[in-house]
């Protein structure tokens, strides 16, 4: 269709110029003889899916001075199954944890959010905002985009996320990192996993999906 359009162009282009008796390029109706401009990008075209991914404890803490309260493996080997797939968006903070560290290591998908101008790591895109940061992923064409905190990445992002994928840590706990409250009009439950504690794992823990309403 577009060699066919260009090749009409053209020819239209050329018939005008000879003035041949009775050609008007208006003849097909719709089509405008316009340059096409292919280097125009429409995000509005583009769905790019949003999933916040988080562990919390029955208090809502996912963090004490920037570590996790607790050691679930089994959480730990779900966590990394989910994030196989996509891009990773972290703050500066989560991304400097020792967990974080690990997470991120030898992986060159991820953007990262920080206030702080000249920070720069290496291997990464570094975004100072949330809007920066889906701009940056919708050029970038991420399908998948994954969530990882901490607190207030997920504070801000949760009215734009389209799933949570969220691992209840069924005990209680201090903590000075909080998940924000997941809003029943928002959200919906749609799967769940139940596991009781174990050898590996001290606590009992389940994952959990929510939809958008």
């Amino acid at each position: 269709m577009v060699v066919f359009l260009l090749q009409y162009q053209v020819t239209s282009q050329i018939l005008q110029k000879l003035e041949v008796p009775g050609f008007q390029s208006s003849k097909i109706p719709g089509f405008n003889p316009e340059p096409w401009n292919f280097g125009t990008w429409n995000p509005g075209t583009f769905f790019m899916k949003k999933t916040i991914i988080a562990a919390k404890s029955d208090n809502h803490v996912i963090g004490n001075q920037q570590q996790l309260p607790w050691h679930m493996p089994a959480d730990l080997a779900f966590f990394t199954e989910q994030i196989q797939n996509g891009y990773l968006l972290t703050g500066r903070n989560s991304y400097g944890t020792p967990e974080g560290m690990g997470v991120f290591a030898n992986r060159q998908d991820v953007i990262l959010i920080t206030r702080q101008k000249d920070y720069a790591p290496k291997g990464i895109y570094v975004v100072h905002s949330i809007p920066e940061a889906f701009e940056l992923a919708e050029k970038l064409e991420v399908q998948q985009l994954n969530i990882l905190g901490g607190a207030e990445i997920y504070a801000q992002t949760m009215h734009l996320a389209d799933e949570l994928i969220i691992t209840e840590v069924h005990m209680t706990c201090e903590g000075d990192a909080f998940f924000p409250a997941i809003d029943p009009a928002l959200w919906k439950e749609v799967k769940r996993e139940d596991h009781p504690a174990d050898a590996e794992n001290p606590y009992a823990y389940s994952f959990v999906w929510y939809a958008r309403t």
